[in-house]
Parts: C-alpha cells; structure tokens; sequence
C-alpha cells in the first residue's frame, strides 16, 4: 500500500501566501486596467469638448468665454465672504525693482474687486485686484491650508473656469413660488477698469470701470427653476455645439444635470448640489460642508470626466485648454495620507503632501 504524505503546516502556509500573493496582484491588476480605461474614457470625451468648442469657434468666429467655477467665484457668499485666493507670486513694479504684492497675500474677501490692468497700473491698496495667477485656497485668513476644496487647492485662478453658465439657479424655496420673486445665486461679481494712460494709476474704488454679473432675465409665465435649467442646457450647448456632440458625449457619460430639486440637496449656499456621499474624511469629488466631507454636482447641466469629476476649461492665448484632475482628484497639490496640507496654495510641494498636477489629463488645442 502506498502512503500518502500530508502537507505540514509551513507547507500549507506557503501556499496560502502564495495564493493570496496571487490574488492581490490580480486585484492591482484589475484596479490598474480600471484607471487607464477611465483615463482613455476622459480623453476621449475631452476630444469630442474640444471638437465641439472648435466647431463653435469655426462658427461664430470665437471661442466661448469660461465661466468661473461655483465652488471660487469672485462674487461673495452670503455670511461666508470670497472664496479664499492668495497671490501666486511677488508683484513688481516695471523698471525699479519694488515689490507691488507679496506672494502669498490674501485677495480680498469682502467688498468689490476688479479685474482689467496689472498691480503696477493700480493704486495701493491692490487687495482687490483679481489676477489670473492668483492661487486658490478655499480657507481661510487665519489658515489658508484648510481648504474647503482641495481639488483646486493651490491652482492658477485663469485655469478654475468651467463650459455653459453657472450661479444662476434659484433655491428651490424660492422657485416654489412666482418667478419675479426667485432669488439667484451669483457666482461672477467684479468691476472691469481699463489700463490708465503712460505712468497714471487706477484708483479701485466702486466708481471706476463697470459692473461684470451675469444674470438671466426672468419672466412669470415658467417656475423660475425651469427657466434656469433651460439658461443652462441651452449655454452648455452653445459652448459645444451640442447638435453634433451631444449624443457622442451623453454615450461616454460625461453630461450630467444634478437632482436640486429640494433644500437639503444644495451645498455652499446653493452653489452646488449633494450627490448624497458623505465621509469624515476627504475624498476626491467632495467639498466641506456643515462639519463634513460631502460629494457634490454643478447644478444644472455640466461635463465631467469618466470619475465624475467636473473638467476645467480655460483660454490661454486664444487657445481652448480642457482639463481633468485625473484618478487622484486634484489639479495641482493633494494632501497626501493625513489629508492635512502641509503646502502653502501658491508655494512647493512639502510634507506628505503630493504634486497633483502629474495625473491631469489635459488638451490644448493650438490655432
């Protein structure tokens, strides 16, 4: 008769290990080929933007204009003030090296602000100008690293523009009853000042230049709700010529209009609408709010990449540039395993924190 052999007990533990090493590559595996098939579903879906905004452009002889992003608007949030920015960089005055603003400095958060002419051709104080390389932040004075939002933490303010128009939907208390009396939540508020002539100085008061808030006329005849939605389909197809894209972008799920529909559903004062995920800590595609972590949507109808994250689209120098934060859910810095930025918005990567800016999935279309 022949005997058989047992496995022993390090045998047996050999290859369970083996086996459960086996399994975490195939599970590595399967997460990787998740994330590149995702990756190529947002190019694919900035490719067919970009195809439309050049359509537009071939059209109407110019690109669309960005619209600010609900979450760092220049307009102020009700009891909160202005999203938080910081300078990108120190400031000089042409010729003589006098520094103007100090990287680092807070924009300001309260009153009017003005965009139009560099710190050289303003007077002090420069608090109030707007400039595109100024940082985002989304915290406060007192702590600028305690970011509201760390999707656009540290970004450049000319890249946080979004297609199709945002910040003109009513609350739903409000759109409960006549249209004339439904209160808009604005996003964009700013004066816009031209440069002074030779050496002259611009002086920031609420006198000079001319107001720049977009808003939307509204009659009694449709609940004020609907009239928004409908402002809102119609910009979004507008900027990208959705009669010839609209169905390739709805099949790579990228167009998205969110549920609004009652109170509990909007977040910063009515900025953006709830998804209904909440977390203690932060994870991509969620804002702070009320003491927590909350998932949210544009309001209205937006595009987002293939995570379900709104893109970004700008102009620089004529040219449309259209961008995704990528698998890790952030444009330029991530607060990395303690999700506690330990970077200054405008300054380098420091601590745990990590460089965001390496996963953007980004197109720029040169003309």
């Amino acid at each position: 008769m022949v005997m058989r052999r047992a496995f022993t007990l390090i045998e047996m533990l050999v290859v369970v290990s083996l086996m459960a090493l086996l399994a975490g590559l195939m599970l590595a595996g399967v997460a990787m080929m998740r994330d590149r098939s995702k990756r190529s579903q947002t190019e694919a879906i900035i490719a067919q933007a970009m195809a439309g905004l050049a359509l537009v452009r071939a059209q109407g002889g110019a690109l669309p204009q960005p619209s600010e992003h609900p979450l760092a608007g220049s307009a102020e949030v009700p009891s909160l003030g202005r999203p938080l920015f910081v300078r990108g960089s120190a400031s000089l005055m042409p010729g003589p090296a006098t520094v103007l603003l100090t990287a680092g400095a807070v924009v300001s958060t309260t009153g009017t602000v003005f965009s139009g002419i560099q710190p050289h051709q303003a007077t002090p104080p420069r608090t109030a100008l707007l400039l595109g390389s100024d940082r985002y932040s989304g915290g406060s004075a007192a702590d600028a690293r305690a970011s509201s939002l760390p999707l656009l933490y540290g970004f450049e303010r000319e890249r946080i523009g979004v297609v199709g128009a945002v910040g003109l939907l009513g609350t739903p208390a409000a759109d409960a009853t006549t249209a004339t009396t439904a209160t808009l939540t604005t996003v964009t508020a700013y004066r816009i000042v031209s440069a002074p002539a030779g050496s002259l100085q611009r002086r920031l008061d609420a006198q000079q230049g001319y107001a720049y808030t977009p808003t939307l006329e509204l009659t009694s005849a449709t609940p004020a709700r609907q009239q928004c939605l409908d402002y809102y389909r119609r910009a979004i197809a507008h900027d990208l010529g959705l009669g010839v894209a609209q169905k390739e972008l709805g099949e790579l799920g990228a167009l998205h209009e969110a549920d609004d529909e009652t109170t509990g559903s909007l977040l910063a004062q009515g900025r953006v609408a709830a998804d209904g995920n909440t977390s203690a800590a932060w994870k991509p595609g969620m804002v702070a709010d009320g003491g927590q972590w909350r998932g949210y949507r544009l309001r209205g109808l937006a595009l987002y990449d293939a995570w379900g994250r709104e893109l970004l689209y700008s102009v620089d120098r004529d040219n449309p540039v259209v961008m995704s934060a990528g698998l890790d859910g952030v444009f330029a810095v991530h607060p990395g395993q303690d999700g506690r930025y330990q970077t200054d918005p405008h300054g380098s990567v420091a601590g745990d924190d990590r460089d965001g800016r390496k996963d953007n999935v980004v197109t720029v279309e040169v003309y």
